[in-house]
């Protein structure tokens, strides 16, 4: 039971705690983008790039390849892929549907989607951008309800190139960064912010070597 002590009196809140923390999405708390920029190395154009897919749900990819270039250039970013999985029948028992991801600072980092990523989906490409609401020609990203992860955007440290702000998108940073992306935390690169139609989830960015900051819920 949570006190609240106020000056028209003492209220009592009830709520229920896990020793456990729940993430039915399978999405990382923090991606980690590295420190240092990437050295680029003559790569082909028919050599693929690496890349892994880890426990968290972060799809790492070779460093010095850019997913919209087919070759090697002189400052390419540091990527992340993000995938989601359905949270299951306790938050939904049909698709999920994904209506926004932005990230919180621009500055630093930009959300883009690469239809090739998932090649089932006739999905919309869309470059470096502050916020994406749009996947398909209907709109919203559809999570069907199974226990594979879906492609949802991949996630890149800013070049050169500024990125347009979108204002809709910083009204809604401005209701949450004060306790999500604290100023203080030292590395912070702000957040990524993901919209469905069940509820808001967040993914931490900080630059390796930085603080650690958390994603919550």
């Amino acid at each position: 039971t949570l006190l609240v002590e106020t000056n028209y009196g003492t209220a009592k809140v009830p709520f229920d705690v896990k020793s456990m923390r729940e993430n039915p999405y399978a999405l990382p708390d923090t991606i980690f983008f590295s420190k240092e920029e990437s050295q680029n190395t003559s790569l082909g154009a028919d050599k693929p790039s690496d890349s892994y897919l880890a426990d968290n749900g972060v799809r790492i990819l070779a460093t010095n390849i850019n997913p919209h270039e087919s070759k090697a250039t002189e400052s390419t970013p540091e990527c992340y892929d993000l995938y989601l999985t359905h949270p299951g029948s306790e938050v939904s028992s049909i698709d999920v549907q994904v209506h926004e991801i932005l990230v919180s600072r621009p500055e630093n980092v930009n959300v883009q989607v690469i239809p090739g990523k998932a090649p089932s989906l006739a999905l919309l490409e869309s470059g470096p951008q502050h916020a994406i609401r749009e996947w398909t020609n209907e709109g919203p990203l559809l999570i069907p309800s199974d226990d594979e992860q879906h492609y949802v955007a991949t996630i890149c440290r800013n070049n050169s190139d500024e990125i347009a702000r979108d204002p809709e998108a910083d009204n809604h940073v401005k209701e949450k960064a004060h306790w999500i992306d604290p100023e203080s935390v030292e590395g912070s690169l702000g957040f990524v912010q993901i919209r469905t139609d069940t509820e808001t989830v967040f993914v931490s960015l900080v630059e390796d070597g930085g603080g650690m900051a958390r994603s919550r819920y």
